[in-house]
C-alpha cells in the first residue's frame, strides 16, 4: 500500500521571536525537528501565512505575519546639516545607514547628514517587513 506523506510547513525562531529558518518536513519527523530546535522555537506554520514573512508572538505562542512599518518622515530631501526625523518606529527597530546600525528605543530617529548625496536608510524589526527609504541631501 502506497501512503501519501503530507508535508508540514515549519519555522524555527530565536528565543526573542525572530525568524531563523523555515521549510517543510513530514509528520513523522516533526518531533525530531522540535528536539533539534534546542533553545530556539519550533512552530508549524498555518496555511494562511507566508513562512518567510513571520515572527513568533511569545505571549500568544503562535507565528504571526509581519506587517508593513507605519511611520512618518519629516522630509525625503534636506539640505546638508538639516535634521530629518523619522518617527512612529516601534522600539527595537534597527536603522542602518552606510553600514552603521543604530537601535531605536524611543520610536524616533533624528538624522543629520554632513555631506550631500542619496542615502539609503534600512529599517528592520522582528514584527515588520524590512523597509528601505531614500533621503536625498543637497548642498
Amino acid at each position: 500500500m502506497n501512503q501519501t506523506r503530507t508535508p508540514i510547513r515549519y519555522a524555527l525562531y530565536s528565543p526573542d521571536g525572530k525568524l531563523i529558518q523555515h521549510g517543510t518536513c513530514h509528520q513523522e519527523t516533526v518531533e525530531n525537528y522540535r528536539a533539534m530546535a534546542g533553545s530556539n522555537i519550533f512552530a508549524e506554520i498555518p496555511p494562511n501565512l507566508v513562512a518567510a514573512r513571520t515572527w513568533y508572538d511569545l505571549a500568544e505562542q503562535t507565528p504571526k505575519a509581519q506587517t508593513a512599518f507605519q511611520f512618518t518622515q519629516s522630509a525625503s530631501s534636506a539640505a546638508v546639516g538639516q535634521e530629518v526625523i523619522i518617527s512612529g518606529l516601534p522600539a527595537g527597530t534597527a536603522m542602518t545607514i552606510d553600514g552603521f546600525t543604530q537601535l531605536i528605543e524611543d520610536g524616533s530617529a533624528e538624522i543629520t547628514f554632513e555631506r550631500a548625496g542619496i542615502y539609503r536608510v534600512n529599517l528592520d524589526h522582528t514584527q515588520h517587513l524590512a523597509k528601505e527609504i531614500e533621503i536625498e541631501i543637497y548642498g
